[in-house]
């Protein structure tokens, strides 16, 4: 089975082998191999049930076919199933905060469930200039080089975004076998640049942050010509410097 893929025995029915039953191995995200013998998918048992009902009743000419097999559960039983199962594993995962984060990490990052988290894609309204300037700006760089390290952290390509582009796009049970083998200041740097690539331009937290980090702007950016001509009232900018 896939990496997390949890076994349900709803959907299944205990055969031995002379009557197809197998062997289902799970491997769950902290690493937990688990074995599970002599089951055989519900359908497919039909389907063989069926088969041998139909060649033992083959001299029959007035018999009539045997009634298709039915799901053991609608799909209303499934969804009660689901939900029941739902509130107990979110119940048992308030106690385990540390997979908790590396979960939410895989989920911003792979946008899979609920989650669809955007990038903050710095568009600069076709304005080339500072789209320029803004990439050979310092902490551009800064920012360029903490996204190489953290998906070397993940194992991930190299390219483009750090969160999924789209749905699917990354397999999220890989993903949080990865984040599993990480420490925990690892998974909370993931976290913190995950925060920082998904914060909007012009946001109110972007002021309340740079207010509470004390951020000196100074250390970061100087005026330069693309600021310079995006200036309505470049005499009194003057008279300012000379004053």
């Amino acid at each position: 089975m896939e990496i997390g893929a949890a076994f349900y025995q709803y959907d299944k029915v205990k055969r031995g082998k002379a009557k197809g039953g197998a062997v289902y191995i799970s491997c769950a995200g902290n690493g937990e191999i688990g074995f599970h013998e002599g089951w055989l998918d519900a359908k497919e048992a039909a389907r063989r049930e069926k088969a041998i009902e139909r060649s033992a009743n083959a001299g029959k000419q007035d018999e009539k076919e045997a009634a298709p097999a039915k799901p053991e559960l609608t799909s209303a039983a499934m969804r009660y199933i689901d939900l029941h199962r739902q509130n107990a594993v979110r119940a048992v995962l308030l106690k385990s905060p540390q997979i908790a984060l590396r979960l939410l990490a895989a989920s911003v990052i792979s946008r899979d469930g609920l989650w669809q988290a955007r990038p903050e894609t710095q568009d600069a309204a076709r304005h080339e200039a500072t789209a320029s300037s803004i990439a050979a700006g310092k902490a551009s760089g800064v920012f360029a080089a903490e996204l190489s390290e953290v998906r070397t952290l993940l194992g991930l390509p190299g390219d483009g975004h750090l969160t999924a582009p789209e749905y699917g796009s990354v397999n999220l049970p890989k993903l949080f076998a990865k984040l599993l083998t990480l420490a925990d200041d690892e998974v909370l740097r993931i976290m913190t640049f995950l925060m920082a690539v998904t914060l909007p331009a012009g946001s109110e937290a972007l002021e309340i942050l740079g207010h509470l980090l004390t951020v000196d702007m100074k250390e970061w950016w100087t005026p330069d010509e693309a600021f310079l001509d995006l200036l309505r009232d470049k005499p009194r900018l003057m008279r300012c410097s000379l004053n």
